[in-house]
C-alpha cells in the first residue's frame, strides 16, 4: 500500500506523460499473493488452489514491467510481496477492518 502512494506520488511530481506500470517487474503468482495474504491473517484454511481449471489461455505468470517508470520517475519499490502484505493488514487492523 505504501510502494503504491508513493510511486503515484512520484508519478505526480514527474514530467512522465502515458501509461506506466507500477509494479515490482518480478513475476508472481495469485496464488503467491493468496498464501502472503493468508499468512498475514494467520490462516490458509479457504484457500483451495485448483478448485477451478484455469482457462487455456490464461497466463502462469504475471510480469508488471516498471522499467519506464523506473528510468523516467525514478521510482523502485521498497517493499517485497510479503514485507509489503503484512504492513497492509497491519494498517488494516488497527482501524478495525481486518
Amino acid at each position: 500500500m505504501e510502494d503504491v502512494a508513493s510511486a503515484f506520488v512520484a508519478l505526480l511530481m514527474s514530467a512522465a506523460t502515458g501509461p506506466v506500470n507500477v509494479s515490482s517487474g518480478r513475476p508472481g503468482m495469485l496464488r503467491e499473493l493468496a498464501l502472503a495474504a493468508a499468512d498475514c491473517i494467520g490462516s490458509r484454511e479457504g484457500l483451495q488452489f485448483g478448485a477451478l481449471r484455469s482457462p487455456p489461455v490464461e497466463p502462469p505468470l504475471i510480469v508488471g514491467d516498471n522499467g519506464r517508470f523506473a528510468d523516467e520517475v525514478g521510482w523502485t519499490p521498497s517493499f517485497d510481496l510479503a514485507s509489503g502484505m503484512a504492513r497492509t493488514v497491519a494498517f488494516w487492523r488497527e482501524r478495525g477492518l481486518a
